[in-house]
């Protein structure tokens, strides 16, 4: 703000009161159509309406032909024009205004710049263009002022504001989508709740689920922003931000939008927990055990789309949290002892990181051979005999037909096949299948069986 913009609001600010008692008292200066037609208000010259000197450019109240369209507005009719005013010649750009005042603060107040390219035109102020007002009736104000002549009245008039407006979550709550480390740009949103003329309830924000601000507010406090350093985490990157605000009289309004966070350190990191189901596993080997883990905030909602490391026997890997939070590990390869499962989710923005180490006990399997009769021709010259072994693995199986033992692996569905291409002399054989086991595997039942040769 140049100094010629700062002398202006000082001046401004210490005539405002002066211009409107002034205004109020010269009820002529207005005259309103009874029948609600438009009305050009033509404020009469008169020295205690103007302070300073208004000839310095050759202005006066009348040149401005202020027309107040109406004395009524209904909230829910679109942008109408509120006041009219024809801007005439010799205004000093850059620092003369029209100013509209509606209040008794000085928050009550809008400013509207001219400029030359305005000159011998009319100008409309709108509704939009003033701030959102509660319904009732308001005495409105309008004046000019310049950095070189000081203000005076242009006319004030009565608007009574009908409120049919069902509110919804865009006349409270708006979300910036962009957030820095920046005097002006950290605000993440703002909120007012014009219906009451306040925030009265909770206003609660999420970053992808995860809550990172939350307020109460009374009917007394008007509302406001929500800045960067209002929240609880750490953010950098995009999020999907959604703002819910809870008002004491049962109505909820929110609204979600994609912010993208430029390295903002909020309050602090949100506590994060793993939690593990079963908390601890004692199982056979081979057998189908899943392990769930959950990671959850503080408040214990679940979060999602997160990428949770595993450890186990000296290697790492990451898994990704569903939609619920969890991640699921199965147990079925791990071999036979006792393992410490640890599983860990690093410190990501705006999350504190987490542990959880599981104690899961693998004790080995004891598999069953199956075996059928089978009977060969003589004559054949390869006699194949396979018999089964539940195992997930290539292991050896032997059989022994005739006092003579062959030996077979097992594929990955557990079957072994013997070539007994050495049994040339009919007869019937009793054999027997035997597994003697490993590292994984118990050794198996042995398993008798007649093979015949014709």
């Amino acid at each position: 703000m140049n100094f010629k913009k700062i002398m202006l609001i000082t001046l401004l600010l210490a005539v405002l009161t002066i211009g409107a008692v002034s205004a109020t008292e010269d009820v002529d200066a207005l005259a309103v159509d009874d029948a609600g037609d438009e009305a050009i208000v033509e404020a009469p010259v008169d020295e205690d309406d103007v302070v300073g000197d208004a000839e310095a450019n050759n202005l006066a109240p009348e040149d401005f032909k202020v027309t107040f369209p109406t004395n009524e507005i209904d909230i829910d009719k679109g942008d109408q024009t509120i006041i009219t005013y024809y801007c005439p010649e010799n205004i000093t750009e850059h620092s003369s205004q029209i100013l509209v005042r509606y209040g008794d603060g000085d928050f009550d107040r809008q400013v509207f710049d001219l400029k030359s390219s305005d000159v011998n035109t009319y100008q409309n102020i709108t509704w939009g263009s003033l701030y959102q007002w509660d319904t009732g009736v308001y005495n409105i104000s309008v004046y000019y002022a310049d950095y070189f002549d000081p203000v005076f009245p242009l006319g004030n008039f009565t608007l009574n504001v009908v409120n049919n407006h069902e509110y919804t979550a865009e006349d409270i709550i708006y979300i910036y989508t962009y957030v820095a480390n920046e005097i002006d740009e950290d605000c993440l949103a703002e909120i007012y709740d014009d219906e009451i003329k306040g925030l009265d309830g909770v206003v609660t924000a999420y970053a992808n689920g995860t809550k990172i601000y939350s307020k109460t507010y009374s009917n007394s406090s008007r509302g406001g922003p929500i800045h960067a350093s209002d929240l609880t985490g750490s953010f950098n990157g995009a999020y999907t931000i959604k703002i819910e605000y809870k008002r004491t009289d049962g109505k909820v309004f929110s609204t979600s939008e994609e912010v993208y966070f430029n390295n903002i350190v909020g309050a602090s990191s949100i506590k994060t927990t793993l939690t593990a189901s079963p908390t601890s596993v004692s199982m056979v080997y081979n057998t189908n055990k899943v392990l769930t883990v959950i990671l959850k905030d503080a408040d214990g909602n679940p979060i999602k789309n997160q990428y949770i490391k595993i450890y186990v026997m000296g290697i790492s890997y990451d898994l990704k949290t569903d939609n619920n939070g969890k991640i699921k590990q199965s147990l079925s390869t791990l071999p036979p002892k006792t393992h410490k499962i640890k599983f860990e989710f690093k410190d990501t923005a705006p999350y504190k990181g987490s542990t959880k180490t599981v104690t899961v006990k693998v004790t080995k399997a004891t598999p069953k051979i199956t075996a059928k009769a089978k009977t060969f021709k003589r004559s054949d010259k390869t006699k194949k005999y396979s018999v089964t072994l539940k195992v997930n693995q290539k292991v050896k199986v032997t059989i022994k037909v005739n006092k003579k033992t062959y030996t077979a692996y097992t594929t990955t569905k557990g079957v072994a096949t013997f070539k007994l291409n050495k049994l040339t002399k009919k007869g019937k054989y009793t054999a027997t299948v035997n597994f003697g086991g490993n590292a994984d595997y118990n050794k198996a039942k042995s398993v008798n069986v007649k093979i015949t040769v014709k």
